[in-house]
Protein backbone atom coordinates (compact mmCIF):
# COMPACT_ATOMS: atom_id res chain seq x y z
CA UNK A 1 0.00 0.00 0.00
CA UNK A 2 1.25 3.46 -0.95
CA UNK A 3 -0.45 6.77 0.11
CA UNK A 4 -3.37 4.81 1.44
CA UNK A 5 -4.27 3.46 -2.01
CA UNK A 6 -4.24 -0.27 -2.67
CA UNK A 7 -2.05 -1.75 -5.42
CA UNK A 8 -2.51 -5.12 -7.07
CA UNK A 9 -0.19 -7.20 -9.32
CA UNK A 10 -1.64 -9.58 -11.86
CA UNK A 11 -0.12 -11.73 -14.63
CA UNK A 12 -1.32 -11.79 -18.22
CA UNK A 13 -0.04 -13.45 -21.39
CA UNK A 14 0.46 -11.94 -24.78
CA UNK A 15 1.93 -13.24 -28.01
CA UNK A 16 3.15 -9.87 -29.28
CA UNK A 17 3.21 -7.01 -26.78
CA UNK A 18 3.89 -3.63 -28.32
CA UNK A 19 7.51 -2.53 -28.30
CA UNK A 20 8.87 -5.88 -27.14
CA UNK A 21 11.85 -7.39 -29.00
CA UNK A 22 11.39 -10.47 -31.15
CA UNK A 23 14.81 -11.98 -30.35
CA UNK A 24 16.21 -12.15 -26.83
CA UNK A 25 19.15 -13.79 -25.09
CA UNK A 26 18.59 -15.42 -21.70
CA UNK A 27 21.01 -17.10 -19.32
CA UNK A 28 20.11 -19.45 -16.54
CA UNK A 29 20.03 -23.06 -15.38
CA UNK A 30 18.22 -26.00 -16.91
CA UNK A 31 15.27 -26.82 -14.63
CA UNK A 32 14.21 -30.23 -15.90
CA UNK A 33 13.93 -33.51 -14.08
CA UNK A 34 15.82 -35.47 -16.74
CA UNK A 35 18.51 -34.77 -19.31
CA UNK A 36 17.13 -33.24 -22.51
CA UNK A 37 18.54 -34.29 -25.89
CA UNK A 38 18.81 -31.32 -28.26
CA UNK A 39 21.13 -32.60 -31.01
CA UNK A 40 21.92 -36.00 -32.51
CA UNK A 41 24.54 -37.21 -34.98
CA UNK A 42 25.15 -40.53 -36.72
CA UNK A 43 28.72 -41.73 -37.25
CA UNK A 44 29.85 -44.59 -39.47
CA UNK A 45 33.54 -45.55 -39.53
CA UNK A 46 34.43 -42.41 -37.60
CA UNK A 47 32.74 -40.02 -40.06
CA UNK A 48 29.54 -38.11 -39.43
CA UNK A 49 26.99 -39.09 -42.08
CA UNK A 50 24.06 -37.09 -40.69
CA UNK A 51 23.35 -34.72 -37.84
CA UNK A 52 20.50 -32.47 -36.80
CA UNK A 53 18.98 -30.68 -33.87
CA UNK A 54 15.85 -32.31 -32.51
CA UNK A 55 12.61 -31.07 -31.04
CA UNK A 56 12.82 -30.76 -27.30
CA UNK A 57 11.54 -28.71 -24.40
CA UNK A 58 12.81 -27.70 -20.98
CA UNK A 59 12.42 -24.90 -18.46
CA UNK A 60 15.12 -22.30 -18.00
CA UNK A 61 15.42 -20.97 -14.46
CA UNK A 62 16.58 -17.34 -14.57
CA UNK A 63 18.63 -15.63 -11.88
CA UNK A 64 15.60 -13.78 -10.57
CA UNK A 65 13.67 -17.01 -10.05
CA UNK A 66 11.45 -16.73 -13.11
CA UNK A 67 10.97 -19.74 -15.39
CA UNK A 68 10.91 -19.58 -19.17
CA UNK A 69 9.74 -22.52 -21.30
CA UNK A 70 12.35 -23.25 -23.98
CA UNK A 71 11.53 -25.13 -27.16
CA UNK A 72 14.14 -26.48 -29.58
CA UNK A 73 13.69 -27.42 -33.23
CA UNK A 74 15.73 -28.62 -36.19
CA UNK A 75 16.98 -25.05 -36.80
CA UNK A 76 18.44 -24.65 -33.31
CA UNK A 77 22.23 -24.24 -33.37
CA UNK A 78 23.95 -26.22 -30.64
CA UNK A 79 27.44 -25.24 -29.50
CA UNK A 80 30.06 -27.96 -29.69
CA UNK A 81 31.16 -27.09 -26.14
CA UNK A 82 28.25 -29.22 -24.96
CA UNK A 83 29.82 -32.61 -24.35
CA UNK A 84 28.31 -35.39 -26.49
CA UNK A 85 27.15 -38.76 -25.17
CA UNK A 86 28.31 -41.60 -27.40
CA UNK A 87 26.54 -44.92 -27.91
CA UNK A 88 28.06 -47.48 -30.33
CA UNK A 89 26.11 -50.51 -31.53
CA UNK A 90 24.90 -52.19 -34.70
CA UNK A 91 22.04 -50.26 -36.22
CA UNK A 92 19.64 -53.13 -35.52
CA UNK A 93 20.13 -52.60 -31.79
CA UNK A 94 20.67 -48.86 -31.89
CA UNK A 95 17.41 -48.30 -33.77
CA UNK A 96 15.55 -49.08 -30.53
CA UNK A 97 17.10 -46.06 -28.82
CA UNK A 98 14.54 -43.24 -28.40
CA UNK A 99 16.92 -40.62 -29.84
CA UNK A 100 17.76 -42.74 -32.89
CA UNK A 101 14.53 -41.62 -34.53
CA UNK A 102 16.19 -38.31 -35.34
CA UNK A 103 18.74 -39.97 -37.66
CA UNK A 104 16.81 -42.99 -38.96
CA UNK A 105 16.32 -41.30 -42.35
CA UNK A 106 20.06 -41.91 -42.99
CA UNK A 107 20.30 -45.27 -41.28
CA UNK A 108 22.63 -47.94 -42.74
CA UNK A 109 21.98 -51.67 -42.96
CA UNK A 110 21.03 -53.45 -39.74
CA UNK A 111 24.42 -55.21 -39.54
CA UNK A 112 26.52 -52.00 -39.77
CA UNK A 113 28.11 -50.80 -36.54
CA UNK A 114 27.38 -47.12 -35.98
CA UNK A 115 27.72 -44.56 -33.23
CA UNK A 116 24.98 -42.24 -31.99
CA UNK A 117 26.23 -38.94 -30.57
CA UNK A 118 23.76 -36.98 -28.46
CA UNK A 119 24.31 -33.52 -27.04
CA UNK A 120 22.21 -33.22 -23.93
CA UNK A 121 21.36 -30.61 -21.34
CA UNK A 122 21.60 -32.00 -17.85
CA UNK A 123 19.52 -30.64 -14.94
CA UNK A 124 21.28 -27.65 -13.41
CA UNK A 125 23.49 -26.95 -16.44
CA UNK A 126 24.22 -23.24 -16.92
CA UNK A 127 23.44 -22.22 -20.50
CA UNK A 128 22.77 -19.18 -22.66
CA UNK A 129 19.73 -19.41 -24.93
CA UNK A 130 19.05 -17.08 -27.83
CA UNK A 131 15.80 -17.19 -29.73
CA UNK A 132 12.46 -15.71 -30.69
CA UNK A 133 9.84 -15.09 -28.03
CA UNK A 134 6.71 -17.10 -28.78
CA UNK A 135 4.74 -15.92 -25.75
CA UNK A 136 5.11 -13.19 -23.18
CA UNK A 137 4.10 -12.98 -19.55
CA UNK A 138 3.20 -9.36 -18.88
CA UNK A 139 3.31 -8.15 -15.33
CA UNK A 140 0.77 -5.42 -15.06
CA UNK A 141 1.05 -3.07 -12.13
CA UNK A 142 -2.16 -1.18 -11.45
CA UNK A 143 -2.69 1.67 -9.04
CA UNK A 144 -6.13 3.08 -8.15
CA UNK A 145 -5.36 6.57 -9.36
CA UNK A 146 -7.50 8.68 -11.60
CA UNK A 147 -6.35 8.84 -15.25
CA UNK A 148 -3.07 7.04 -14.62
CA UNK A 149 -2.30 4.37 -17.20
CA UNK A 150 -1.21 0.94 -16.08
CA UNK A 151 2.49 0.15 -16.53
CA UNK A 152 3.46 -3.01 -18.44
CA UNK A 153 6.76 -4.83 -18.06
CA UNK A 154 6.89 -7.56 -20.73
CA UNK A 155 8.96 -10.65 -19.97
CA UNK A 156 9.32 -13.86 -21.99
CA UNK A 157 7.24 -16.85 -21.01
CA UNK A 158 7.98 -19.20 -23.93
CA UNK A 159 11.00 -19.04 -26.24
CA UNK A 160 11.83 -20.89 -29.46
CA UNK A 161 15.61 -21.33 -29.30
CA UNK A 162 17.80 -20.46 -32.27
CA UNK A 163 21.10 -21.12 -30.44
CA UNK A 164 22.12 -22.81 -27.19
CA UNK A 165 25.59 -22.44 -25.71
CA UNK A 166 27.19 -22.94 -22.29
CA UNK A 167 27.72 -19.90 -20.15
CA UNK A 168 31.08 -18.13 -20.43
CA UNK A 169 32.48 -19.73 -17.28
CA UNK A 170 31.74 -23.13 -18.74
CA UNK A 171 33.02 -22.24 -22.20
CA UNK A 172 36.27 -20.95 -20.75
CA UNK A 173 37.13 -24.45 -19.61
CA UNK A 174 36.42 -25.75 -23.14
CA UNK A 175 34.11 -28.69 -22.92
CA UNK A 176 33.79 -29.32 -19.19
CA UNK A 177 35.60 -32.43 -18.03
CA UNK A 178 38.01 -32.39 -20.95
CA UNK A 179 39.08 -28.91 -19.86
CA UNK A 180 39.91 -30.21 -16.38
CA UNK A 181 41.85 -33.12 -17.86
CA UNK A 182 43.68 -30.74 -20.20
CA UNK A 183 44.69 -28.47 -17.33
CA UNK A 184 45.94 -31.49 -15.35
CA UNK A 185 47.87 -32.72 -18.39
CA UNK A 186 49.28 -29.22 -18.91
CA UNK A 187 50.62 -29.14 -15.35
CA UNK A 188 52.33 -32.51 -15.82
CA UNK A 189 53.83 -31.41 -19.15
CA UNK A 190 55.11 -28.16 -17.67
CA UNK A 191 56.61 -29.94 -14.66
CA UNK A 192 58.36 -32.51 -16.86
CA UNK A 193 59.53 -29.78 -19.24
CA UNK A 194 60.98 -27.79 -16.35
CA UNK A 195 62.97 -30.80 -15.12
CA UNK A 196 64.35 -31.52 -18.59
CA UNK A 197 65.15 -27.84 -19.23
CA UNK A 198 67.14 -27.63 -15.98
CA UNK A 199 68.95 -30.87 -16.88
CA UNK A 200 69.90 -29.49 -20.30
CA UNK A 201 71.17 -26.28 -18.71
CA UNK A 202 73.29 -28.16 -16.15
CA UNK A 203 74.83 -30.36 -18.84
CA UNK A 204 75.62 -27.27 -20.95
CA UNK A 205 77.41 -25.71 -18.01
CA UNK A 206 79.23 -28.95 -17.20
CA UNK A 207 80.42 -29.78 -20.72
CA UNK A 208 80.97 -26.30 -22.15
CA UNK A 209 81.31 -23.58 -19.52
CA UNK A 210 83.14 -25.41 -16.70
CA UNK A 211 85.20 -27.81 -18.81
CA UNK A 212 88.65 -28.35 -17.22
CA UNK A 213 91.46 -26.51 -19.07
CA UNK A 214 93.69 -29.60 -19.08
CA UNK A 215 91.05 -31.46 -21.12
CA UNK A 216 90.39 -28.58 -23.54
CA UNK A 217 92.24 -30.04 -26.50
CA UNK A 218 91.46 -29.73 -30.20
CA UNK A 219 90.22 -33.31 -30.62
CA UNK A 220 87.47 -32.89 -28.04
CA UNK A 221 86.40 -29.39 -29.15
CA UNK A 222 84.03 -30.61 -31.87
CA UNK A 223 82.37 -33.07 -29.49
CA UNK A 224 81.93 -30.41 -26.82
CA UNK A 225 80.56 -27.89 -29.33
CA UNK A 226 78.03 -30.34 -30.77
CA UNK A 227 76.96 -31.50 -27.31
CA UNK A 228 76.54 -27.88 -26.20
CA UNK A 229 74.46 -27.08 -29.27
CA UNK A 230 72.25 -30.10 -28.54
CA UNK A 231 71.82 -28.95 -24.94
CA UNK A 232 70.88 -25.45 -26.13
CA UNK A 233 68.33 -26.91 -28.54
CA UNK A 234 66.83 -29.07 -25.77
CA UNK A 235 66.76 -26.14 -23.36
CA UNK A 236 64.86 -24.01 -25.87
CA UNK A 237 62.38 -26.78 -26.71
CA UNK A 238 61.59 -27.65 -23.11
CA UNK A 239 61.25 -23.97 -22.26
CA UNK A 240 58.59 -23.75 -24.97
CA UNK A 241 56.81 -26.66 -23.26
CA UNK A 242 56.96 -24.87 -19.91
CA UNK A 243 55.72 -21.60 -21.44
CA UNK A 244 53.19 -23.20 -23.81
CA UNK A 245 49.65 -21.95 -24.20
CA UNK A 246 46.92 -23.83 -22.30
CA UNK A 247 46.04 -27.15 -23.90
CA UNK A 248 48.75 -26.89 -26.57
CA UNK A 249 51.90 -28.86 -27.29
CA UNK A 250 54.91 -26.53 -27.13
CA UNK A 251 52.88 -23.83 -28.90
CA UNK A 252 53.46 -20.20 -27.98
CA UNK A 253 50.88 -18.72 -30.40
CA UNK A 254 47.31 -19.62 -31.41
CA UNK A 255 46.45 -21.82 -34.38
CA UNK A 256 45.94 -19.52 -37.37
CA UNK A 257 44.17 -20.38 -40.61
CA UNK A 258 42.86 -18.59 -43.62
CA UNK A 259 39.12 -18.78 -44.25
CA UNK A 260 38.33 -22.28 -45.55
CA UNK A 261 42.03 -23.15 -45.81
CA UNK A 262 44.23 -25.56 -43.91
CA UNK A 263 46.22 -24.26 -40.93
CA UNK A 264 49.52 -22.56 -41.66
CA UNK A 265 52.64 -24.65 -41.09
CA UNK A 266 53.67 -28.10 -42.24
CA UNK A 267 54.40 -31.55 -40.93
CA UNK A 268 57.97 -31.20 -42.20
CA UNK A 269 58.73 -28.44 -39.70
CA UNK A 270 57.23 -30.44 -36.84
CA UNK A 271 59.23 -33.44 -38.03
CA UNK A 272 62.47 -31.46 -37.83
CA UNK A 273 61.78 -30.53 -34.20
CA UNK A 274 60.78 -34.07 -33.21
CA UNK A 275 63.80 -35.58 -34.99
CA UNK A 276 66.16 -33.10 -33.37
CA UNK A 277 64.83 -33.72 -29.86
CA UNK A 278 64.44 -37.50 -30.03
CA UNK A 279 67.44 -38.40 -32.19
CA UNK A 280 69.83 -36.25 -30.15
CA UNK A 281 68.86 -38.23 -27.06
CA UNK A 282 69.30 -41.59 -28.78
CA UNK A 283 72.36 -40.83 -30.90
CA UNK A 284 74.02 -38.46 -28.45
CA UNK A 285 74.35 -41.05 -25.70
CA UNK A 286 77.74 -42.12 -27.06
CA UNK A 287 79.10 -38.58 -27.00
CA UNK A 288 77.75 -38.02 -23.48
CA UNK A 289 79.48 -41.18 -22.24
CA UNK A 290 82.76 -40.06 -23.82
CA UNK A 291 82.63 -36.64 -22.17
CA UNK A 292 81.76 -38.11 -18.79
CA UNK A 293 84.59 -40.66 -19.11
CA UNK A 294 87.05 -37.86 -19.82
CA UNK A 295 85.80 -35.89 -16.82
CA UNK A 296 86.03 -38.90 -14.52
CA UNK A 297 89.56 -39.90 -15.56
CA UNK A 298 90.93 -36.42 -16.22
CA UNK A 299 93.09 -38.01 -18.90
CA UNK A 300 92.63 -36.99 -22.58
CA UNK A 301 94.27 -40.24 -23.64
CA UNK A 302 91.76 -42.42 -21.79
CA UNK A 303 90.72 -45.59 -23.61
CA UNK A 304 87.35 -47.25 -23.99
CA UNK A 305 86.40 -50.88 -23.45
CA UNK A 306 87.98 -51.89 -26.75
CA UNK A 307 91.31 -50.47 -25.68
CA UNK A 308 91.33 -47.63 -28.21
CA UNK A 309 91.60 -43.98 -27.15
CA UNK A 310 88.15 -42.43 -26.80
CA UNK A 311 88.97 -39.36 -28.87
CA UNK A 312 89.88 -41.40 -31.95
CA UNK A 313 86.19 -42.08 -32.63
CA UNK A 314 84.80 -38.84 -31.13
CA UNK A 315 84.04 -37.46 -34.60
CA UNK A 316 81.18 -39.95 -35.10
CA UNK A 317 78.91 -38.89 -32.19
CA UNK A 318 79.92 -35.28 -32.85
CA UNK A 319 78.66 -35.56 -36.44
CA UNK A 320 75.39 -37.14 -35.31
CA UNK A 321 74.85 -34.42 -32.70
CA UNK A 322 75.55 -31.66 -35.23
CA UNK A 323 72.92 -33.09 -37.59
CA UNK A 324 70.34 -33.47 -34.80
CA UNK A 325 71.04 -30.04 -33.32
CA UNK A 326 70.87 -28.31 -36.69
CA UNK A 327 67.54 -29.97 -37.54
CA UNK A 328 66.06 -29.15 -34.14
CA UNK A 329 67.13 -25.49 -34.14
CA UNK A 330 66.00 -25.02 -37.75
CA UNK A 331 62.62 -26.55 -36.88
CA UNK A 332 62.22 -24.23 -33.89
CA UNK A 333 62.99 -21.21 -36.08
CA UNK A 334 60.52 -22.23 -38.79
CA UNK A 335 57.81 -23.43 -36.40
CA UNK A 336 55.00 -20.90 -35.91
CA UNK A 337 56.71 -18.47 -38.29
CA UNK A 338 53.42 -17.83 -40.12
CA UNK A 339 51.56 -17.52 -36.82
CA UNK A 340 54.11 -14.97 -35.60
CA UNK A 341 53.59 -12.88 -38.74
CA UNK A 342 49.84 -12.71 -38.12
CA UNK A 343 50.17 -12.22 -34.37
CA UNK A 344 52.43 -9.22 -35.01
CA UNK A 345 49.47 -7.53 -36.72
CA UNK A 346 47.84 -7.05 -33.30
CA UNK A 347 50.14 -4.14 -32.56
CA UNK A 348 49.89 -0.52 -33.63
CA UNK A 349 51.04 -0.27 -37.26
CA UNK A 350 49.60 3.15 -38.04
CA UNK A 351 47.98 4.04 -41.38
CA UNK A 352 44.52 3.36 -40.00
CA UNK A 353 45.40 -0.13 -38.74
CA UNK A 354 43.66 -0.67 -35.40
CA UNK A 355 42.91 -3.44 -32.94
CA UNK A 356 39.63 -3.95 -31.09
CA UNK A 357 38.69 -6.49 -28.45
CA UNK A 358 35.33 -7.84 -27.36
CA UNK A 359 33.25 -10.95 -26.67
CA UNK A 360 31.93 -13.35 -29.30
CA UNK A 361 28.13 -13.42 -29.23
CA UNK A 362 27.34 -15.53 -32.29
CA UNK A 363 29.35 -17.84 -34.51
CA UNK A 364 31.70 -20.75 -34.04
CA UNK A 365 35.28 -21.28 -35.26
CA UNK A 366 36.52 -24.84 -35.69
CA UNK A 367 39.78 -26.50 -36.75
CA UNK A 368 39.79 -30.27 -37.27
CA UNK A 369 42.41 -32.85 -38.14
CA UNK A 370 41.34 -36.25 -39.44
CA UNK A 371 43.72 -39.20 -39.74
CA UNK A 372 43.35 -41.37 -42.83
CA UNK A 373 44.96 -44.79 -43.03
CA UNK A 374 47.04 -46.68 -40.50
CA UNK A 375 50.68 -47.03 -39.56
CA UNK A 376 53.24 -45.59 -41.96
CA UNK A 377 50.57 -44.90 -44.57
CA UNK A 378 48.56 -42.66 -42.23
CA UNK A 379 47.97 -39.11 -43.45
CA UNK A 380 46.56 -36.11 -41.59
CA UNK A 381 43.89 -34.01 -43.28
CA UNK A 382 43.30 -30.54 -41.84
CA UNK A 383 40.08 -28.62 -42.28
CA UNK A 384 38.68 -25.40 -40.87
CA UNK A 385 35.31 -23.71 -40.91
CA UNK A 386 33.35 -20.83 -39.46
CA UNK A 387 29.79 -21.70 -38.53
CA UNK A 388 27.52 -18.70 -38.99
CA UNK A 389 28.30 -15.00 -39.05
CA UNK A 390 30.57 -13.63 -36.33
CA UNK A 391 28.80 -11.18 -34.06
CA UNK A 392 31.07 -9.48 -31.51
CA UNK A 393 30.18 -7.15 -28.64
CA UNK A 394 32.89 -4.50 -28.30
CA UNK A 395 32.81 -1.24 -26.32
CA UNK A 396 29.04 -1.06 -26.28
CA UNK A 397 28.74 -1.81 -30.02
CA UNK A 398 27.81 -4.94 -31.92
CA UNK A 399 30.25 -5.73 -34.69
CA UNK A 400 29.39 -8.07 -37.55
CA UNK A 401 32.34 -9.74 -39.30
CA UNK A 402 31.90 -11.09 -42.80
CA UNK A 403 33.98 -14.24 -42.82
CA UNK A 404 34.84 -14.31 -46.54
CA UNK A 405 38.59 -13.87 -46.99
CA UNK A 406 39.49 -13.22 -43.36
CA UNK A 407 42.45 -14.78 -41.57
CA UNK A 408 41.58 -16.12 -38.16
CA UNK A 409 42.98 -18.04 -35.26
CA UNK A 410 41.69 -19.85 -32.22
CA UNK A 411 43.39 -20.37 -28.90
CA UNK A 412 41.83 -23.31 -27.10
CA UNK A 413 42.24 -24.95 -23.73
CA UNK A 414 41.57 -28.51 -24.89
CA UNK A 415 40.77 -30.39 -28.04
CA UNK A 416 37.79 -32.67 -28.54
CA UNK A 417 39.13 -36.16 -29.29
CA UNK A 418 37.38 -37.98 -32.10
CA UNK A 419 37.69 -41.55 -33.26
CA UNK A 420 40.07 -40.69 -36.09
CA UNK A 421 41.27 -37.22 -35.23
CA UNK A 422 40.84 -34.14 -33.08
CA UNK A 423 38.79 -30.96 -33.16
CA UNK A 424 39.38 -27.51 -31.66
CA UNK A 425 36.35 -25.24 -31.31
CA UNK A 426 35.71 -21.77 -29.92
CA UNK A 427 32.15 -20.50 -29.66
CA UNK A 428 30.00 -17.78 -28.05
CA UNK A 429 31.36 -16.30 -24.85
CA UNK A 430 34.94 -16.35 -26.05
CA UNK A 431 37.22 -13.33 -25.85
CA UNK A 432 37.97 -11.90 -29.32
CA UNK A 433 40.48 -9.50 -30.84
CA UNK A 434 40.16 -8.01 -34.33
CA UNK A 435 42.99 -6.37 -36.27
CA UNK A 436 42.62 -4.45 -39.53
CA UNK A 437 41.60 -1.17 -41.05
CA UNK A 438 38.33 -1.21 -39.20
CA UNK A 439 37.21 2.39 -39.62
CA UNK A 440 34.14 3.50 -37.70
CA UNK A 441 31.54 1.08 -39.08
CA UNK A 442 30.14 -2.01 -37.41
CA UNK A 443 30.06 -4.21 -40.52
CA UNK A 444 33.60 -5.49 -41.05
CA UNK A 445 34.95 -7.31 -44.08
CA UNK A 446 38.32 -8.22 -45.57
CA UNK A 447 39.31 -6.03 -48.51
CA UNK A 448 42.59 -7.76 -49.29
CA UNK A 449 44.85 -10.66 -48.25
CA UNK A 450 45.30 -10.71 -44.47
CA UNK A 451 43.62 -7.32 -44.21
CA UNK A 452 41.29 -8.51 -41.45
CA UNK A 453 42.46 -10.92 -38.74
CA UNK A 454 40.30 -12.35 -35.94
CA UNK A 455 41.56 -14.30 -32.93
CA UNK A 456 39.23 -15.94 -30.38
CA UNK A 457 40.07 -17.67 -27.12
CA UNK A 458 37.86 -19.20 -24.42
CA UNK A 459 40.32 -17.96 -21.79
CA UNK A 460 39.20 -14.86 -19.91
CA UNK A 461 42.14 -12.66 -20.84
CA UNK A 462 43.18 -9.79 -23.08
CA UNK A 463 43.75 -11.45 -26.45
CA UNK A 464 46.01 -8.70 -27.76
CA UNK A 465 48.25 -8.79 -24.67
CA UNK A 466 48.39 -12.59 -24.89
CA UNK A 467 49.56 -12.43 -28.52
CA UNK A 468 52.27 -9.88 -27.74
CA UNK A 469 53.44 -12.04 -24.85
CA UNK A 470 53.58 -15.07 -27.13
CA UNK A 471 55.71 -13.17 -29.64
CA UNK A 472 58.23 -12.17 -26.98
CA UNK A 473 58.37 -15.71 -25.60
CA UNK A 474 59.02 -17.09 -29.08
CA UNK A 475 61.88 -14.66 -29.57
CA UNK A 476 63.32 -15.61 -26.19
CA UNK A 477 63.15 -19.34 -27.02
CA UNK A 478 64.86 -18.82 -30.38
CA UNK A 479 67.52 -16.65 -28.73
CA UNK A 480 68.28 -19.47 -26.29
CA UNK A 481 68.56 -22.04 -29.10
CA UNK A 482 70.66 -19.99 -31.53
CA UNK A 483 72.65 -18.08 -28.91
CA UNK A 484 73.39 -21.24 -26.95
CA UNK A 485 74.65 -23.07 -30.03
CA UNK A 486 76.91 -20.16 -31.05
CA UNK A 487 78.23 -19.83 -27.47
CA UNK A 488 79.00 -23.56 -27.38
CA UNK A 489 81.06 -23.29 -30.57
CA UNK A 490 82.97 -20.24 -29.35
CA UNK A 491 83.70 -21.62 -25.87
CA UNK A 492 84.64 -25.10 -27.11
CA UNK A 493 87.06 -24.00 -29.84
CA UNK A 494 88.43 -21.03 -27.87
CA UNK A 495 89.50 -23.40 -25.09
CA UNK A 496 90.89 -25.98 -27.54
Amino acid sequence: MRDGRPRTRTAHTSTNPPGAPDDVTLSGCVASEEAVTIHVALEVDGETVYERSVDGAFDLLLDGGARVAIETCWQTRVASELEPMRTAETWKRLAKHPDARGVESHAPGPHVRVALLRRVLRPGAAVVVRGAVAEYAIEQETQARYRVAARHAPSPKRLVASAITPERAEAASTMGRRGVAARAGGVVARAGGAVLAVTALLLFVRWVVLWPPELAIAKVASLRASAGAACAMHLAFWLSVVLQRPGSTARLLPRFVGANRRPLGSQLVAGLVVFGVVASLALGAGGALMLEKLLDTGDPTASGRNGRPLLESAWLPAAFLWVCSTCGILGLCLRERGEARLAALFRDHGDGWTVREGVLEEGELTISVHVNGHGRSATRHWSSEIDGALTIASDGETLTVRTAGIAWGIDTVACAPEQRGERWTVGPGAAVAIAGRLGHGTNLLARGPESLVVVATPCTCSVGASLVRGLWLRRAVLAVAVGGAVSAIVLAYAGG
